[in-house]
């Protein structure tokens, strides 16, 4: 790491009982093929470079558990990306992502999987195949909707969406419940679906930033919900009896 290697030569296949390969911060633009080779490979560091698209190759990988890839220029994912099936961890951050392929569905041991700031403007239906996820971010995209099957990640803990188009959320996503954390601030979120009151292992919820006319009544049954940031939203006045009972540490400072 921390060089300025421009390319790798394809003898790096040979390398057959190698645990961890660093090439983070040098001037990668491309990938051998051979790479593919490396069987015995856990942990892949090809972060800050200039990687514009992945071999296939790389889904040869049988044995990787953690892949990192942030800081690059990578547009789409190959295909092949799904052959992963001991992957755990997933950094795809501060890339040019427009989509994901249906193949991300097949991750099934990935625990955390990164892919704020792309341009991702929505999710596959595949994504809810993640059953073991635990750490969802999609900070910094384009999303407009969220598929249902987001409802289906039964172990996900925390779920990043700041930074987003979002205008509604769906009913689904109260069937979260191993949810902790639900970063919702900076979209266009008018109102919540009732659902959100399904979320009983929620502790902090962020939904500053929005256009919430009302504050969500559903929130209320959140037993284990200790802040509820609600900054900046558009509320109408009439509604703040609905502070009165809560012992919540609610932050609210109202649009004027």
């Amino acid at each position: 790491e921390h060089n300025q290697l421009e390319q790798l030569v394809p003898e790096i296949g040979n390398l057959g009982a190698l645990w961890v390969l660093n090439l983070e911060h040098n001037q990668l633009e491309q990938l051998v093929p051979e790479i593919g080779n490396l069987g015995a490979l856990r942990v892949l560091y090809l972060g800050y470079n200039q990687l514009e698209q992945l071999v296939p190759e790389i889904g040869n990988l049988g044995a990787l558990r953690e892949l990192y890839l942030g800081y690059n220029q990578l547009e789409q994912l190959p295909l092949e990306i799904g052959n992963l099936g001991t992957l755990q961890e997933l950094y795809l951050s501060h890339n040019q992502l427009e989509q994901l392929p249906p193949e991300i569905g097949n991750l099934g041991a990935l625990q955390e999987l990164y892919l704020g700031y792309n341009q991702l403007e929505q999710l596959v239906p595949e994504i809810g195949n993640l059953g073991a996820l635990r750490f969802l971010d999609l900070d910094h995209n384009q999303l407009e909707q969220l598929p249902p099957e987001i409802g289906n990640l039964g172990a996900l803990q925390r779920l990043h969406l700041g930074y987003n188009q979002l205008e509604q959320l769906p009913q689904e996503i109260g069937n979260l419940g191993a949810l902790q954390e639900l970063y919702l601030g900076y979209n266009q979120l008018e109102q919540l679906p009732q659902e959100i009151g399904n979320l009983g292992a929620l502790q902090r919820l962020y939904l500053e930033y929005n256009q919430l006319q009302h504050y969500p009544l559903a929130i209320g049954n959140l037993d284990a919900l200790e802040k509820c940031d609600l900054n900046n939203n558009p509320f109408q006045q009439s509604d703040e009896e609905f502070f009165d009972e809560s012992g919540v540490n609610f932050v609210v400072n109202p649009w004027q």
